[in-house]
């Protein structure tokens, strides 16, 4: 659950350091384009599953897929809503 969240501030350092951090959530969310930046922040989980279902840690695996549908279940709620 943490993962995307640092790749959150990754991007924001990376992208928008001129402004704050809640300014940048403003932004994203006034362009609505908030929802696509966090899908991509998600996105490097795939890479953090194969490491652990190569290493058979698959309780490690269960965890990252869990949470990247929770992220998913939290972003569609945030388009409907």
């Amino acid at each position: 659950m943490l993962f995307p969240l640092i790749i959150l501030v990754i991007v924001y350092f990376a992208s928008y350091r001129g402004i704050s951090f809640s300014d940048f959530i403003k932004i994203t969310t006034t362009y609505q384009i908030f929802t696509q930046i966090v899908s991509i922040c998600v996105v490097p989980n795939i890479g953090i599953f194969f490491f652990f279902t190569k290493r058979n840690l698959l309780l490690g695996a269960r965890g990252v897929l869990i949470a990247t549908f929770v992220y998913l279940i939290l972003i569609l709620i945030y388009k409907v809503v």
